[in-house]
């Protein structure tokens, strides 16, 4: 994985700004392997992928997408809208919500019978088997 930069959002430096509240399930990102090379970058509800050269392509909205589709490149390489997301890092860099020590720790859910296997999705989008 690239080292994150620090991205200008000069609008010269834009090589494309593509709709990234797409209700399809593939938005194709063009510049040849851009998604599997770029660092990704989260600027409030856009998703901008950065060239070691700084060129910029912008996904705008992408993060306002509930959606479960892919990114994909020209060449039909494939990275899941839960990977790019994660990719980009948190909403709020830096900031963690912590449980004071007087207070009590309190379950948000309970499992009480399994049967099958089963998986829990977190807030990044991360799957997890329970």
């Amino acid at each position: 994985m690239a080292v994150r930069k620090k991205t200008l959002l000069d609008s010269f430096d834009y090589l494309d700004v593509i709709d990234g509240n797409s209700p399809d399930e593939v938005i194709i990102v063009p510049h040849g392997d851009l998604i599997l090379t770029a660092d990704y970058v989260r600027s409030v509800s856009d998703l901008i992928l950065v060239r070691d050269d700084g060129g910029q392509v912008v996904l705008k909205n992408f993060f306002n997408d509930v959606g479960d589709g892919k990114l994909q490149t020209t060449d039909g390489a494939e990275i899941s809208f839960a990977l790019a997301k994660v990719l980009a890092g948190p909403v709020a860099p830096g900031q963690f919500a912590q449980v004071s020590e007087n207070s009590t720790k309190l379950a948000i859910g309970s499992i009480e019978k399994i049967q099958g296997s089963v998986t829990a999705q977190r807030l990044d989008g991360v799957e997890v088997d329970l």
